[in-house]
């Protein structure tokens, strides 16, 4: 049994809205793109924002017009990382972190990581960039 490919939920846009089929539906995302949707939401979130789940999150945002120093560098690297982590689809040995770009107007985060299947596991590669700017995150696979 592919434990991965079992893993479906409904596909959202970069606003977090449904997106619809041409029948009306909702159309889903299955496999590890359910892992890197779910990760890109987590980071867009800032903790507190769902009642029922306070902890749910990212404080990525607070980064914003921070000035670019190697703690401040670290600071964000590991949060991050410990967003990708809380996934356990996700192979923790797998996750790379790089800051491309840092001033007081962008911030340029790239990620890549391992989405791995728990019975088999095969794994496949993902990889997020994460801007942080004056408008606030936004997150695009690649």
């Amino acid at each position: 049994m592919d434990v991965l490919n079992e893993l479906e939920d409904i596909l959202l846009d970069d606003d977090g809205n449904f997106v619809e089929a041409s029948d009306g539906d909702c159309v889903t995302v299955t496999g590890a793109d359910v892992v890197v949707q779910d990760i890109k939401h987590e980071l867009l979130t800032y903790p507190g924002t769902l009642w029922l789940h306070p902890e749910y999150g990212s404080i990525v945002q607070l980064y914003r017009q921070t000035e670019n120093t190697i703690l401040h560098q670290k600071e964000l690297i590991q949060e991050i990382r410990m967003v990708i982590e809380r996934h356990s689809n996700v192979a923790a040995s797998s996750i790379q972190i790089s800051v491309a770009s840092w001033d007081m107007q962008e911030i340029a985060i790239h990620t890549e990581f391992e989405v791995q299947d728990a019975e088999t596991l095969e794994t496949e590669p993902a990889a997020l960039t994460i801007i942080i700017d004056q408008d606030g995150v936004h997150v695009w696979e690649g």
